[in-house]
């Protein structure tokens, strides 16, 4: 059995040549709130749904496994992708999220799945406004115990935005420390998402997931 988590969604037509400007590069928004936004299911060899928009008059290949993930091709009759950046940031993600539900309740069907949950993910990107924003990990309690600190992502279309925010004992924002941006695709600005660690009541870092590095160090004097 696999546990059905993870979705994602691209176009291999995309005559955009900047990479950032690209379908694919800003799909990842979309498709990891979705993803956040589906509630886990065990399915029978199914661990991802990737879907592939295609334009009409190209060849629509035959969705198929590939080890654990399934890949779904469907014809995209909802929108020339091609003229994508035309369009405002807002109906940007709207696109987005209608391809890739199109192409997940397809998949849906093929595998013989419960289509409740991804209606209720599509559901839930339109009811948080598309906006990817949220806290990585549990927060860390400074040694006093009078603070706490999280990482917070603001995931958009071109970029992805990380900080460190810190909450007195009442649970509100004292401090939003920017840490950097990169690339919106998750393989590429989870590097920096490392390990909180209190150095005192006062000071902390951002410590490297597998090295002693030190990615970035904050200071409440």
């Amino acid at each position: 059995m696999k546990k059905l988590n993870y979705f994602s969604i691209g176009f291999d037509y995309d005559e955009e040549k900047n990479p950032i400007m690209s379908f694919d590069s800003q799909s990842h928004c979309i498709s990891e709130m979705y993803s956040g936004a589906f509630k886990p299911m065990m399915t029978k060899e199914t661990s991802c749904i990737d879907i592939n928009c295609i334009p009409t008059g190209k060849k629509v290949d035959k969705s198929h496994h590939l080890d654990a993930i399934y890949r779904v091709y469907f014809e995209n009759k909802l929108f020339d992708l091609n003229k994508f950046n035309d369009e405002n940031d807002s109906e940007k993600k709207k696109i987005i999220l209608e391809l890739l539900h199109i192409g997940a309740i397809e998949a849906c069907r093929n595998l013989g799945l419960d289509k409740a949950r991804f209606i209720e993910a599509y559901e839930k990107v339109k009811e948080l406004d598309y906006q990817n924003n949220y806290y990585y990990k549990k927060p860390k309690s400074s040694p006093n115990r009078k603070q706490k600190a999280q990482i917070y992502i603001e995931h958009g279309l071109y970029k992805a935005d990380i900080y460190i925010v810190i909450f007195n004992k009442e649970q509100k924002i004292i401090r939003k420390e920017f840490i950097l941006s990169d690339l919106p695709n998750p393989f590429v600005f989870s590097a920096h998402l490392g390990n909180l660690k209190w150095i005192d009541n006062d000071r902390l870092v951002l410590a490297h997931k597998q090295r002693k590095d030190i990615l970035y160090k904050v200071d409440m004097i």
